[in-house]
């Protein structure tokens, strides 16, 4: 506005031209507005003269004053002091509250200073003596530079102002956190309120504190590598745990970095509640987890069980041998620990075999209504040669337990782990107590108990005074391979056994221990609604006599195995014809008019099946005995159709005792022949 090129819209407060009606035509007014005009006039001439391009609007009094203001908005304002309405402190203060950015200069007659003075003090930007030549121009270009410069500075105001607003909303309202820093102490300065929401904490109170202190990176170590990344690259990211007030365990993203902010190096922060997603993220690999390790059980069971027929018939052929020999041996003999030793390293390798095939679920199970406390008690002397004589066993066995639907050999597994676990959480000795109860538990008392439901229970629990577990041990303590021993000392396989095991009976187990105060594994298995069978008939015992001449078809492929049974059966007084397939055994029932006392066939041969070579001497000479065994514990054992058929038998590897007692009880207690016809 202060150049030549624009014109400068002022405003004059001076009184109306002479003969104007608004003079009213009294002499005294005329002579005033004469001066006022002659001012008025002298003032625009003065401003063309100093090339400054005025357009002049002139008002006589207040009402037109207001007016003029109020619409034409002008650059400037001329007021003459001549002029009573508005006199000159009135106009100052008109024009401060409607329009206080407008410059007012005061045309002041000499010897009223005072009173411009005083128009100053009220907003008035100058004042100019009448009759001071050039020094209009110049109080004119001063006020115009100052109002372009004030005008200037309240839109960056005004800008800022708004800016501010709304750095402000975003601060406050942002569904994220932010943080600012000193640059230099790394100590908080603000924190919006998401921040102190996600913390669970006070609004300010985390205001003078670090990072650290405040609890958003609790680790010293992490925070420590977190500043130097942050001063070397001016930005560090942290993802992970944060304290909170609120007792939860939040995850947090955390970035920061170096910048200015209202001329201050500063460090801003952003903080994002990241729990949901790291919960995800953890579930997804949990599951990856437990889909890793069921496709590794898979690929350990298919394994296992394709190797385990040939396994257990080398097994077979060593146990039976090795009885055998141990019957020609006295006991005195330095040989016969030697032979007993290869039976004993036989039977761990079957049973580390059987333990994988469990944990697979691929070992055969033949369910039965039992008693539990009989199984103990047999497994009793056994456990103390297992467990050396540092380990007390005690027992406290309820006499009306309820009998349990459940594989007798698989409860032994069950019981014997848990007191091998508690044998080595004892390398110094201490007890062992296995405790048997009945449990009737409502839902009530079946919310502390997972996987249990309400219901009648028979509980097994083995406790130990040993070196107990801490809660991360207890949490993996079912994991297959899992194991505290030292390398080379442990599968990792003994409670993932026993697990598998429950479950399928289900049932459920439970422990519960702490730190230097030993260890109770509790298994809660579902009671029976029947009477449990004899325990005679889950008892595992040697035959009382041998066999009196009975005939028996032995149908064996794999030669070691048929030649060691062979032997063995005859060894025990019975007589034996043996064949390698099902053909072969077909035709020596032929040549014999089906005169056997007992078929013992392998299920897997390799022309036909056993049960196809049952199905066609029972259809022919229907009463013939059968005993099935196999090596096999996939499909290829056909253990479904063994069940539905009723069939009897042998799992392979057996030692002779389990041969000759499968035997005898397949042709009866009282070792009848067969008649017939």
């Amino acid at each position: 506005m202060t150049g030549s090129a624009e014109t400068i819209h002022v405003l004059a407060l001076a009184a109306a031209a002479p003969g104007d009606p608004a003079g009213g035509g009294n002499a005294a007014a005329d002579a005033a507005s004469t001066s006022a005009v002659d001012a008025a006039s002298a003032a625009e001439k003065e401003l063309e003269a100093a090339g400054l391009s005025c357009r002049v609007h002139r008002a006589g009094d207040r009402d037109a004053y207001l007016r003029e203001m109020l619409s034409a908005k002008p650059d400037l304002i001329l007021h003459d002091d001549a002029l009573a309405s508005p006199g000159c402190l009135e106009a100052v203060r008109m024009l401060q509250q409607y329009h206080p950015d407008i410059p007012f200069i005061i045309l002041a007659s000499p010897g009223r200073e005072p009173e411009a003075l005083d128009c100053i003090g009220a907003g008035a930007d100058d004042f100019v003596l009448k009759g001071e030549p050039g020094r209009l121009a110049c109080a004119v270009r001063s006020a115009l530079r100052r109002r372009s410069a004030s005008g200037a500075r309240r839109n960056t105001e005004t800008a800022l102002r708004e800016s501010e607003k709304r750095f402000q909303w975003l601060f406050e309202s942002a569904r994220e956190g932010i943080l600012l820093l000193d640059s230099g102490s790394g100590r908080i300065t603000d924190a919006n309120p998401f921040t102190m929401e996600f913390i669970g904490a006070p609004a300010g109170s985390v205001i003078g504190r670090t990072l650290a202190e405040a609890g958003f990176i609790p680790f010293p170590a992490v925070y420590a590598l977190f500043l130097d990344r942050l001063g070397q690259e001016g930005f560090a990211r942290y993802e992970g745990a944060v304290s909170s007030a609120a007792g939860r365990s939040p995850v947090a993203e955390l970035e920061c970095s170096r910048t200015r902010f209202e001329g201050r190096d500063i460090v801003l922060c952003s903080l994002r509640d990241v729990t949901g997603r790291k919960l995800a993220e953890d579930e997804k690999d949990k599951i990856q987890q437990q889909l890793f390790q069921s496709q590794k059980m898979e690929a350990i069971g298919a394994v296992v069980g394709g190797v385990a027929h040939d396994f257990n018939n080398l097994m077979t052929a060593i146990q039976i041998s090795a009885d055998l020999a141990l019957m020609k041996t006295d006991e005195s003999n330095e040989l016969a620990g030697e032979l007993k030793e290869i039976r004993n390293s036989a039977l761990r390798a079957t049973g580390l075999i059987r333990q994988l095939l469990l944990f697979s679920r691929k070992h055969p199970m033949e369910f039965r209504t039992l008693a539990v406390n009989p199984i103990i008690e047999n497994l009793l002397r056994m456990l103390h040669r297992l467990i050396g004589e540092d380990i007390e066993i005690r027992t406290e066995l309820d006499p009306d337990l309820f009998p349990v639907r459940a594989d007798a050999s698989n409860m032994e597994q069950v019981i014997m782990n848990f007191v091998l676990n508690a044998r080595d959480a004892m390398p110094s000795g201490g007890t062992v107590t296995i405790r048997t109860a009945n449990a009737v538990l409502s839902e009530r008392e079946c919310r502390d108990l997972p996987d249990v439901k309400a219901g009648s229970y028979a509980v097994l629990s083995v406790a130990d005074t040993g070196t107990g577990m801490t809660p991360d041990v207890i949490e993996r303590i079912f994991e297959p391979f899992f194991t505290t021993k030292p390398a080379g000392q442990g599968t990792g396989l003994g409670l993932s056994v026993v697990y598998g095991i429950v479950r399928q009976h289900e049932g459920a187990v439970h422990i519960s221990s702490e730190p230097g105060r030993g260890s109770v594994f509790t298994v809660y298995l579902p009671a029976a609604a029947v009477p449990a069978e004899s325990a005679s008939e889950s008892r595992v015992r040697t035959p009382e006599r041998p066999g009196r001449g009975q005939r028996i078809l032995l149908v064996e492929d794999e030669d070691k195995v048929r030649e060691s049974a062979a032997k063995a059966l005859l060894k025990c007084g019975y007589r034996v014809t043996v064949a390698d397939s099902v053909q072969s055994a077909w035709d020596q029932v032929r040549r014999e008019n089906g005169a056997f006392d007992l078929v013992f066939t392998d299920v897997v041969l390799s022309d036909r099946t056993g049960i196809d070579l049952a199905d066609d001497i029972l259809r022919q000479y229907p009463g013939t005995r059968i005993l099935l065994c196999s090596g096999y514990t996939d499909q290829k054992s056909q253990w479904p159709i063994i069940l539905e058929r009723e069939f009897r038998f042998l799992q392979k590897p057996y030692d002779l005792n389990a041969l000759l007692r499968a035997v005898e009880e397949s042709l009866g207690a009282a070792g009848t022949n067969h008649s017939h016809s």
